[in-house]
């Protein structure tokens, strides 16, 4: 059963605690600031509305639309955000420190005018969806260190903080904000110089850490130039106001528009930016998104002025790619050089000889090609006419189907030697130091850098048998027998430390250097060199020979496989571990007895 009474006493309750906030919410500024200690009794959180008035008539203007704040008196355009906040934190913690109300005034004889309030030095109105507050500012008092202030319709008369009349002393320029363009370039994803004289200059963001330009050519853009420019773009800011009409250096039809474009925006951002501030040195005009006219530091004219061989990559190639390099070709007068890329990776050197090339070298080579960086761009008018006879050399750097081809031309600068290269059918020639092709020229000069330096490379487990000859006359042989290897020469035994260092060092022989990698006659074994030969037990693998040649007059050993080509240095190492015998040396004999009897029938030294 309910309890009526216990009913009745919990909706009046909830009838005074409405009343209450009712009353609160309700209350004057003068009525809630009296009790609170503060002059406002209220957060000025939602505050929409700033406006501050001056004795003389300038009023200062701020309204808040879509969550930032604007400045629409005298002039129209963005407020900084941080001189508002800092303006609204001032009026809300604004205290009483002291309070004289009508009854005082009646006591003493006084009157708002001994106050300064009539007229007052000026007047704050703060407005907000359920607020509104209007604060006269009157003199200074030195006695508390305060300032008289009233609301408006009101007549108590207050003492609070000197910060508040403060706010009287503030301009529009306090107010507006400087910046000319977004401090955050992040969003950012195109951006478009307008030169009414020049044509457009856009640039484009083709992913998370690269910019292509699309026009007034399509050409990929340096990231550092681009990220320099949106820096200077976002400390850009007015150092001061225009006077009043715009100057003519602005007028559209010669003045650059820089716009900038966020995702999905189809109006951008823009800025119109004009000639230098004259009698000023490194200023410039400029015409904010709301149509302010500001003088800027000439940091914005310079970036305004930017063209397309400013923003291009100084590097002649992307810096990282998918595609794979599949062939290099590197002509010049007096040699060309061309390699492949075989599926599993390795490269194989076509001309001027067919042999495997070097992964390092072949490393290095695509290296050098795929970083060349350009000191400065410049135009390349007239660079189809120049010879043939003029090139240093031409690359061909091919990925499947597609290439990229370039010429390097020498180009004088004054005292200054610089590299011209061309990549063909561009319009811009990419100036460099010698230094940074020189990897690509001395390969030029001499391709048996990228010559393998591998000699051989015996797989040792399929070798069925290894015989050593000398001068046609073999001085020894093996074979793989149960377990493991056996002379097979009759009447001598295996040097097992010997024959098993040698095998390992096939597995691969690796060579100091390539002597020569030309198709030569005299590639065959003399007199005096050693010939290694490995049969395989499988059958596939056809007999390899390896010679191993006699000293030169420096004692170093040269070394090459039959069939080949290419001649190559050993290391003196190396050398000794493939000359050494296989065979221990034989046991002599003495008149048909072995050396061990005739040792046990010899007197003892000494008897």
């Amino acid at each position: 059963m309910f309890d009526f009474k216990t009913i009745s006493r919990l909706l009046c309750a909830c009838a005074a605690c409405l009343g209450l906030l009712w009353a609160i919410d309700h209350a004057s500024p003068e009525q809630r600031g009296s009790g609170r200690g503060r002059l406002l009794g209220f957060a000025l959180r939602d505050a929409d509305q700033l406006l501050i008035e001056r004795q003389d008539g300038r009023i200062i203007e701020l309204q808040q639309r879509r969550g930032e704040w604007r400045l629409m008196r005298p002039r129209t355009m963005a407020a900084d955000e941080e001189t508002v906040l800092k303006a609204l934190d001032e009026l809300e913690r604004a205290p009483i420190i002291e309070r004289i109300d009508s009854r005082d005034l009646q006591l003493r004889e006084i009157s708002h005018s001994d106050f300064g309030l009539t007229p007052p030095a000026g007047r704050v109105v703060v407005r907000g969806p359920r607020f509104r507050a209007e604060i006269l500012c009157g003199d200074y008092d030195a006695a508390t260190n305060g300032v008289f202030v009233k609301f408006e319709p009101g007549i108590d008369v207050f003492v609070t903080s000197p910060s508040l009349r403060s706010l009287l002393s503030l301009s529009d320029r306090d107010f507006a904000d400087r910046r000319l363009f977004p401090s955050d370039m992040r969003l950012v994803n195109a951006v478009v110089l307008r030169r009414p004289e020049t044509g457009d200059l856009k640039l484009v963001r083709s992913g998370r850490s690269s910019w292509t330009i699309t026009q007034p050519v399509e050409a990929l853009a340096d990231w550092d130039v681009v990220a320099g420019f949106f820096e200077t773009l976002s400390s850009s800011s007015a150092i001061d106001f225009a006077g009043a009409g715009a100057p003519s250096s602005l007028d559209p039809a010669s003045a650059t528009t820089i716009r900038l474009f966020a995702q999905n925006d189809v109006a951008g951002h823009s800025v119109l930016v004009g000639g230098h501030v004259p009698g000023v040195a490194d200023h410039a005009y400029a015409q904010g998104q709301d149509g302010a006219v500001v003088v800027a530091t000439g940091a914005i004219r310079r970036a305004a002025m930017m063209t397309a061989y400013d923003f291009r990559s100084r590097r002649l190639f992307p810096s990282s790619s998918s595609k794979p390099v599949k062939a290099i070709t590197i002509e010049t007068p007096s040699e060309t050089v061309s390699m492949r890329r075989a599926e599993n990776g390795a490269w194989t050197i076509v001309a001027p000889v067919a042999a495997p090339a070097e992964p390092a070298e072949v490393a290095s080579l695509i290296d050098s090609i795929l970083t060349i960086s350009a000191d400065r761009l410049v135009p390349a008018a007239g660079i189809e006419s120049e010879p043939a006879s003029n090139r240093i050399a031409s690359v061909t750097v091919a990925y499947g189907a597609e290439g990229v081809s370039f010429d390097l031309f020498p180009r004088h600068n004054d005292a200054s030697e610089r590299i011209a290269i061309w990549p063909r059918g561009s319009d811009t020639l990419y100036l460099t130091a010698p230094g940074v092709i020189s990897n690509i020229a001395e390969r030029c000069h001499d391709p048996r850098a990228l010559v393998s330096r591998t000699v051989i490379d015996v797989d040792t487990d399929t070798v069925r048998s290894v015989s050593v000859s000398r001068g046609g006359d073999v001085a020894g042989s093996a074979e793989r027998v149960a377990d493991g290897w056996a002379s097979a020469t009759p009447g001598r035994e295996l040097d097992e430390q010997a024959f098993r260092s040698m095998l390992a060092a096939v597995r691969p022989l690796r060579a100091e250097s390539v002597m020569s990698a030309e198709i030569s006659d005299d590639l065959s074994p003399a007199a005096d060199d050693i010939v290694i030969s490995f049969d395989f037990a499988d059958g596939a693998t056809l007999r390899r020979s390896l010679v191993v040649c006699a000293p030169d007059d420096n004692g170093r050993r040269r070394a090459y496989v039959t069939g080949s080509d290419i001649l190559f240095s050993l290391s003196t190492e190396t050398a000794a571990t493939l000359v050494r015998p296989i065979l221990l040396p034989e046991t002599p004999e003495i008149q048909g007895e072995s050396a061990a009897d005739t040792a046990t029938q010899l007197p003892a030294q000494g008897q």
